[in-house]
């Protein structure tokens, strides 16, 4: 018995001498293998930008006698590019295969952003031990891999943010965008500022310095930092209501590298009335007629909708007081339209001011409430007249008393 395990023994030793003799005299150009273990990589050679994650797909098999339980390690990577290996989704150190198992894992590499660009050569390694009952031995196994780094991407270099992309203002509003301008490298920079905006819109950058905001056009940011701009938009008053695109354009000054942000304007409709009348007084002569003409201009930046004019509260006794036009139908922004106010009084209203409380709405503004300032006069010639009655009678009595007093 002794001497049948003795042989068994000597049979396996030689069998995984063979198996484990080739990694030392064979190997092609993406990998060296142990015929206890095989490893490779249907694309060896990856292109990737600077600041971005080259991903490696590898593949592993276990010879058909043997289990394997290996760990891998990167060798030539340099120091400060960081690296995992994932298995279905699940990080790994590394990995076990029974006997004729084959197995598929990622390899994931970030590239910094301020990798030099060129080509990196290195290798990953997957060592451990193989297994066939009792018997253990080290088994290993590398894989050429090649990076090709290029230029990073412009989003990667600089970016452009904002928390208010979207924004809603009236016509005659100013819209107030904050952004951030972030430099990813590692090294300061100056930044241009520009911006593309509709026709006959206008806008600056603002920045805060030393505590003053201040127009901008460009700024420096120092490496890995970011920096606060307000953008002020102003629409034109006569802009129409609607959805406007506003793209914000950022240039590295040193390494013409662009960044952009969309933003978007949301124009809703200004509604507003003015009374262009420099006073609100006028006058008539008791039992008399005039009339008084308000003047009305659309200030606001959309059309308005039937524009009235009304007398409130109660009108003064003795007056007559009638409104013409009723309404006017629309008025679009600057046109002016007039009202006319006919004021009657009676002969019998006594001299002095009077006031008559009216109104000026619209479907689309609030009500403003207005009085005009009546004085009634009476006519000359009949104060005169009026004046005269007691004197001629006084006259009168004067010459019947001398009558009476001679007889």
């Amino acid at each position: 018995m002794t001497a049948r395990r003795e042989k068994e023994s000597i049979l396996l030793v030689a069998l995984v001498t063979v198996l484990v003799m080739p990694t030392l005299f064979a190997g092609t150009a993406q990998a060296v293998n142990s015929s206890a273990l095989r490893m490779w990589s249907e694309a060896p050679n990856v292109v990737v930008n600077a600041g971005e994650t080259a991903d490696f797909t590898i593949a592993l098999a276990a010879s058909t006698l043997f289990s394997i339980t290996v760990s891998f390690s990167t060798i030539n990577l340099p120091e400060n590019w960081t690296y995992s290996f994932y298995l279905k989704d699940l990080q790994i150190q590394g990995a076990h295969l029974e006997a004729g198992q084959t197995a598929t894992i990622q390899l994931t590499v970030d590239i910094p952003l301020n990798a030099v660009t060129g080509t990196y050569e290195f290798k990953v390694v997957a060592s451990g031990n193989g297994l066939h009952d009792s018997y253990s031995f080290p088994v290993s196994a590398d894989l050429p891999l090649t990076l090709e780094i290029q230029s990073p991407r412009p989003q990667a270099a600089l970016s452009l943010t904002t928390t208010l992309p979207d924004i809603i203002a009236h016509v005659g509003e100013t819209l107030s965008y904050p952004i951030t301008v972030t430099n990813k490298r590692n090294v300061g920079d100056i930044f241009v500022l520009a911006v593309s905006l509709p026709k006959d819109w206008t806008a600056a950058f603002k920045a805060t310095v030393e505590g003053q905001s201040q127009e901008v056009n460009r700024v420096y940011i120092e490496g890995n930092k970011a920096h606060e701009l307000i953008l002020k938009v102003t629409p034109p008053i006569d802009v129409e209501v609607g959805k406007y695109s506003i793209v914000v354009m950022v240039t590295s000054e040193n390494y013409q590298v662009t960044a952009s942000l969309q933003l978007t304007a949301s124009v809703l409709g200004s509604y507003d009335i003015e009374v262009t009348n420099v006073n609100f007084f006028t006058d008539v002569i008791a039992g008399g007629k005039v009339d008084y003409e308000l003047k009305l201009r659309n200030i606001g930046g959309s059309e308005i909708t039937n524009v009235r004019v009304k007398i409130t509260g109660e009108v003064p006794s003795g007056f007559t007081v009638s409104v013409n036009p009723r309404a006017v139908a629309s008025m679009t922004p600057n046109q002016e339209s007039a009202f006319t106010f006919s004021i009657e009084a009676k002969s019998d209203v006594s001299a002095g001011s009077y006031y008559i409380d009216f109104e000026v709405s619209s479907d689309r503004t609030e009500a403003q409430k207005f009085s005009l300032r009546v004085d009634v006069q009476h006519q000359v010639g009949s104060v005169v007249y009026i004046g005269l009655i007691p004197m001629i009678a006084a006259v009168v009595l004067f010459f019947v008393y001398r009558r009476i007093r001679r007889r």
